[in-house]
């Protein structure tokens, strides 16, 4: 189990957590992990300190091409560049860079009405009275930056998600393909979680 813990905070950019659990297992840090995690790290803390424009340069760095072949990640990320704007009450800045990325937005009908969402909130004067107010929450920002690093792990030929979180989804996967079939009383009341032994 720690082994698939220690994958998880490695996967997700959280070393000091995968440092401190190592110690604590007296196990080995594994040194072929850290080779991009300080970097996927920083990129992280930027966009979660909504600092999108130093993410991006930074995203370029260790992945160089990967905007360019992953463009709705790249307006997901000027989404929130526009978002930060409208957040620090920088309208005539949020104005022009809207219309710098007009033609990126159009050229992916996918994310225009995300993209809208964030355009649309120019127009109040207190954001966080928009509709679309979610676009301002921290949870907004953790969930493009977990986008990023994932995209960026992809990238480097590791896996995008950690080991943990597929083995999760397996066993909800399996729960659910029980549940609908004919289930050996046992095998429900170990997913229930009432019992030890089978």
């Amino acid at each position: 189990m720690k082994f698939l813990v220690l994958d998880y905070l490695i996967s997700q950019g959280h070393r000091e957590a995968a440092e401190y659990l190592c110690e604590d297992a007296s196990i080995p840090f594994p040194r072929d992990a850290i080779e991009n995690l300080d970097q996927r790290m920083r990129i992280r803390d930027d966009i979660v300190e909504g600092k999108i424009q130093s993410a991006i340069e930074k995203v370029v760095k260790v992945v160089p091409d990967l905007l360019e072949r992953n463009p709705v990640l790249h307006l997901r990320l000027l989404q929130q560049h526009l978002i930060e704007l409208i957040r620090n009450k920088m309208v005539e800045e949020a104005v022009a860079f809207t219309q710098s990325i007009v033609e990126k937005v159009d050229a992916h009908p996918e994310m225009e009405k995300e993209m809208q969402k964030a355009f649309a909130m120019i127009a109040f004067e207190k954001p966080e009275d928009s509709p679309y107010t979610y676009l301002l929450e921290m949870s907004h920002r953790q969930m493009v930056a977990n986008d990023v690093n994932s995209a960026i792990l992809e990238a480097l030929n590791k896996p995008s998600a950690p080991k943990l979180e597929n083995l999760f989804r397996l066993i909800l996967w399996s729960k659910n393909v029980l549940k609908h079939n004919d289930t050996p009383e046992s095998l429900e009341r170990l997913f229930s979680g009432q019992v030890t032994n089978i």
